[in-house]
């Protein structure tokens, strides 16, 4: 582990944190705009609902390249070329005219972003181990959750008074200034000892030995297919409210407010039974059956016809309220048996997670969205996947005790 004051971990933290929630802004700041640019494309809601498909796809193929280089050059370098990257794809979706080079963009943003999801995680892994490393997951799951909920609130007030391209112009500002606190103050937390040498053969021995580990990969897993309900309900979102009932993109953005409201407080109350381990593993497996019952009541209600805010938004502050708990502690166990190779378990885990997360969009997308009926389906078939895997094999190998 990398030995800095307090002081610099703090800095640090603060720093690959504030580049988190750039990057999980890059994902949905926009949108509120997606109704918007369908009418500006004259194209279809699946089309440009394919934008955040294809930037998760981008942010899936960049955590291999991002995950071996960093554990060659270091964590610095790779996120300065990554931040580098994203914001030449939010210049070119703010100026460009054309469906298809925003698609193109939106892939380019997605291989910058890759480096924030890894280098976040990565260099957290370099300079805390153990319930601290729990603790400042806590603390970031509450950027990772809630910010992909709060910046359409942002995102809705830009589309009303600015409009769509104003979105990914303020991505490009804001990827510029953190370009230079990267540049000027984040310091080098990979240890000298801790640098892997790069060729093909030790990359596909360090790949090698990260999948051949079970505790990772059955709560990586875990975790990835939870996650298609979290991001296809920010998929499906937008028609959900702003078509299907109306609302206006501020009314939309309020309403993730409320749900987001849900993650903020469970990520809180992580931090501070972090030391019970007990406690951690009762509301793990709550949470795994909200997944479930949550997304059963939804499919009840709209089999039944019942559509409206609040047989969606409360389900989904429930289910909020416990990916705050679930989280911190899949990501926490899934790295827990590495202090080499952190930066290919990142590469490994961003891959898994968003390529999953991708296909589960490109579902939702091309499903109708004229009630919940659909999501929920979507929601119930994940958690029962989620469930089987949990009882099945993490319990069964006793991996996620260890």
């Amino acid at each position: 582990m990398m030995t800095l004051s307090d002081k610099q971990k703090t800095t640090t933290a603060i720093i690959v944190i504030i580049g988190l929630l750039i990057g999980q802004m890059s994902v949905d700041l926009y949108l509120p705009s997606l109704p918007a640019m369908r009418h500006y494309f004259q194209t279809s809601a699946a089309t440009v609902q394919m934008s955040l498909s294809l930037y998760l796809i981008g942010y899936g193929l960049g955590h291999p390249v991002c995950g071996s280089f960093s554990d060659h050059l270091g964590r610095k370098p790779i996120l300065l070329i990554g931040t580098a990257v994203i914001l030449i794809g939010a210049l070119l979706c703010s100026l460009t005219t054309s469906l298809w080079v925003l698609l193109v963009a939106r892939f380019i943003q997605g291989c910058g972003g890759s480096a924030f999801s890894l280098i976040w995680k990565a260099t957290l892994r370099d300079i805390y181990e153990g319930p601290d490393f729990l603790k400042m997951m806590s603390y970031s799951s509450m950027t990772w959750v809630t910010i992909p909920v709060l910046a359409p609130l942002l995102g809705s007030y830009i589309q009303t008074y600015l409009g769509w391209r104003f979105n990914f112009a303020l991505l490009a500002l804001l990827s510029a200034l953190f370009l230079l606190v990267v540049l000027f103050y984040l310091p080098e937390t990979l240890s000298a000892e801790n640098h892997s040498p790069l060729n093909l053969k030790n990359s596909a021995l360090s790949y090698k030995q990260v999948l051949s580990t079970p505790q990772f990969m059955v709560n990586t897993f875990c975790w990835a297919i939870l996650c298609i309900s979290i991001i296809g309900f920010l998929v499906a979102a937008p028609f959900l409210f702003q078509v299907a009932l109306h609302f206006s993109p501020v009314q939309y953005g309020w309403t993730l407010v409320f749900i987001a409201a849900g993650c903020v407080i469970s990520s809180y109350l992580n931090t501070r039974i972090v030391n019970y381990q007990r406690i951690l593993k009762i509301g793990f497996t709550l949470g795994l059956w909200s997944f479930f019952l949550c997304g059963l009541f939804m499919l009840i209600t709209g089999w039944l016809g019942i559509f409206n805010l609040w047989v969606v938004a409360v389900p989904m502050f429930i289910l909020f309220f416990f990916t705050g708990i679930v989280f911190p502690q899949c990501i926490s166990r899934a790295m827990a048996p590495f202090t080499q190779l952190i930066g290919v378990a990142g590469a490994v885990w961003g891959t898994i997670l968003f390529f999953t997360a991708a296909i589960g969009t490109s579902i939702v997308a091309y499903l109708p969205e004229n009630n919940q009926l659909h999501f929920s389906i979507v929601c119930v078939i994940c958690a029962i996947l989620a469930i089987l895997l949990y009882y099945g094999v993490i319990q069964k190998s006793n991996v996620s005790n260890k």
